[in-house]
């Protein structure tokens, strides 16, 4: 029978996938912080507060909230 993958190869395969991965996960959170944080001082400057678990939210699920930001704000500004 053929052998179709290497066992090494695949570990130093694999490894660097995870390397990929983790470097990927990084710059998402890194974007994530950097929107949140601007988010957080407009909110801010209008007088609204932010709590811990709205602070995670804003990380993590920053395109969504990014998106719902400047819908609203084109919205707010043709109305």
């Amino acid at each position: 029978m053929k052998k179709i993958w290497k066992p090494k190869r695949f570990i130093v395969s694999f490894g660097k996938t995870i390397y990929t991965m983790i470097v990927l996960v990084a710059q998402y959170l890194l974007v994530g912080v950097v929107i949140a944080l601007f988010l957080e001082l407009i909110l801010r400057w209008t007088d609204h507060e932010v709590d811990h678990l709205e602070r995670i939210q804003l990380i993590v699920a920053w395109p969504i909230m990014a998106t719902i930001f400047v819908y609203n704000f084109i919205k707010g500004m043709f109305s």
